[in-house]
């Protein structure tokens, strides 16, 4: 078995580095964010195991790992956070310069919910692209062929077209003095003209006459091509990829409805990173077999569904999820008081625990 195979790398490096952009698009939204909320970010991280790379731009440490599953915004009020439980506090107070903890809870919001706004806006962005591009369009060349000279298939020797002349390979240019530019043009003045007694046939190998025989003619469609159809105007782009943006948000949250309603498992619902690479990587990888241009727009097009999902998984009022931290800085914006120190880690432990045990195990029973 060739575990290294072409076969199984490309799929996975296509689906990894997809991916990729997803997650550093997402944690990108944090930190600009932050930086315009006055929220000191201390690094910003891509990827986990051993550090391949890092920089600094201003005071924030940016480093790429070897393992290119996930990322995390480390934002200033850590430390008071472990400070205030440590001195047993009951409120979290003199915080550091840009810390976390000490902006206003409206500027936590509009960090948290950055993230997830940026995944869309990326998303839209992919669509977008993806509409103005030209397509490739399959379609059959002026080209003949006769049934005749697939007497197995079509069960005869002869044909109207072959006794005129006419033979397999032909280009037609016009018929009775209308010019042809694809097969569908041929067969339509064919059915126009089926009655006629003599139907002319100018081609690449000169004019030919054909006496249609029962209203038949023995021709049929001979060779395939691809023709480029302009992509839509910038308006139409971005109108119907808000419509493809708000379609899928709208089958994420029916999905999740569904799994709380107990009409479909968790696992059905929410795919994890390595589910969601490996159907990136295997089904762009069978769209470049049968052409570039293919394959590209598939990878454009799931990058941006998946970066919708990922943006609006991310809302989900989970304590470790973007979505629950916008729930208590809110909690916090109404009531006009901060929680203390305890609550805090408590809900972000819970937040962790149902990320990494209870999710997993309701994909895998549920």
């Amino acid at each position: 078995m060739k575990i290294f195979s072409l076969s199984w790398i490309l799929p996975f490096i296509i689906g990894i580095l997809s991916l990729d952009i997803i997650i550093i698009v997402h944690e990108m939204g944090h930190f600009i964010a932050a930086r315009a909320c006055g929220i000191r970010v201390e690094s910003l991280t891509f990827g986990i195991g051993p550090k391949l790379f890092s920089f600094n731009i201003g005071t924030t440490s940016i480093t790429m790992r070897l393992i290119p599953f996930g990322g995390a915004t480390v934002m200033a009020g850590q430390d008071d956070l472990k400070y205030a439980i440590k001195q047993k506090k009951t409120t979290l107070d003199n915080c550091e310069e840009g810390s976390l903890y000490g902006v206003n809870p409206l500027k936590r919001i509009i960090t948290y919910l950055s993230g997830p706004l940026m995944n869309i806006l990326f998303a839209l962005f992919c669509f977008t692209v993806l509409l103005l591009m030209p397509v490739l369009q399959r379609y059959y060349t002026p080209k003949i062929g006769l049934t005749s000279d697939y007497s197995d298939y079509y069960g005869v020797t002869e044909c109207a077209a072959s006794k005129a002349g006419l033979q397999s390979g032909d280009t037609v240019y016009s018929i009775n003095g209308i010019e042809v530019f694809e097969y569908n043009d041929i067969q339509n003045l064919l059915t126009e003209h089926s009655h006629d007694t003599e139907v002319i046939f100018e081609t690449d190998r000169g004019t030919f006459t054909v006496v249609p025989e029962n209203g038949l003619f023995g021709i049929i469609p001979y060779e395939i091509d691809y023709k480029p159809i302009k992509g839509a105007s910038l308006k139409d782009a971005i109108r119907l990829s808000f419509k493809e943006c708000i379609t899928n948000i709208r089958y994420f949250t029916d999905s999740v409805v569904s799994v709380l309603h107990g009409e479909s498992r968790v696992r059905d619902t929410l795919s994890g990173t390595i589910e969601a690479s490996e159907q990136i990587g295997v089904i762009s990888q069978n769209a470049f077999k049968a052409d570039f241009n293919a394959g590209l727009r598939i990878v454009i097009y799931l990058v941006g569904t998946i970066s919708v999902s990922l943006g609006v998984a991310n809302m989900l009022p989970i304590t470790a999820l973007d979505g629950g931290l916008i729930l208590i800085s809110l909690l916090e914006l109404v009531t006009r008081r901060t929680f203390s120190p305890k609550v805090y880690v408590t809900l972000q432990v819970l937040g962790l625990l149902t990320v990494f045990i209870i999710i997993p195990l309701l994909r895998r029973y549920g």
